[in-house]
């Protein structure tokens, strides 16, 4: 039993790890609430998880913070169009959904289209940003070839984020969990599996950071 809470055990770690990741969510919760901060919220949380995994863990606040200053303009301004992008994709395809017009038969293939590409792409974008200063062309022309190199792994992040932005509105108990720790748990996750095709693919696209 001594051995369960010693520093260096498991199940210690194991419990640490959710602390970090409670204190992170806690965090991501009170930037986001003005929603125009949720670009730089988001960045911030992916800063932190990628150092967490990287084991250069620093002061959890102190890192989150410090992400959340630097990329703020630039998070914010990419959040900005991810929005828009998000509301106009909407918008069409429940209008053509809906307005039972002959030419929603070949407007509806290249919605549907355009709405993959961009949920196979969005999930890295604010991981890349937590770690380039490069332009915002940039970072979307690199999210665009890695989604498009990685496909598994991308199809993997969206269908995974997809299941719990449908839990988190159909079920009470799956958004009280997000508000409290998901958010944080599901970045981590995210966070890992990106490191992977970052790593993979780097060298290849790095000079689209350029």
């Amino acid at each position: 039993m001594g051995n369960l809470f010693n520093l260096d055990s498991g199940f210690s770690k194991f419990m640490n790890r959710v602390s970090d990741l409670f204190l992170l969510n806690i965090l991501w919760v009170i930037c986001s609430i003005p929603i125009i901060t949720i670009g730089a919220s988001t960045t911030a949380l992916y800063s932190v998880n990628l150092n967490l995994l990287s084991e250069n863990e620093g002061h959890i606040t102190k890192v989150f913070f410090k992400a959340f200053k630097e990329n703020f303009k630039k998070s914010t301004a990419i959040w900005l169009i991810v929005l828009l992008i998000s509301t106009i994709l909407v918008v069409n395809l429940i209008f053509w959904l809906k307005c039972g017009l002959s030419i929603a038969y070949i407007a509806l293939p290249f919605i549907f289209f355009t709405l993959f590409i961009f949920l196979l792409v969005t999930p890295y974008i604010f991981p890349v940003l937590s770690q380039t200063n490069s332009s915002i062309l940039s970072i979307i022309k690199y999210c665009f070839f890695i989604s498009i190199k990685a496909l598994p792994y991308s199809l993997l992040i969206t269908l995974f984020g997809l299941s719990v932005l449908f839990a988190t509105f159909y079920f009470p108990i799956v958004f009280l969990f997000m508000l409290l720790l998901g958010v944080a748990i599901h970045s981590y996750m995210v966070s890992r599996i990106f490191l992977i095709v970052y790593n993979k693919n780097n060298n290849h696209f790095s000079k689209i950071l350029s």
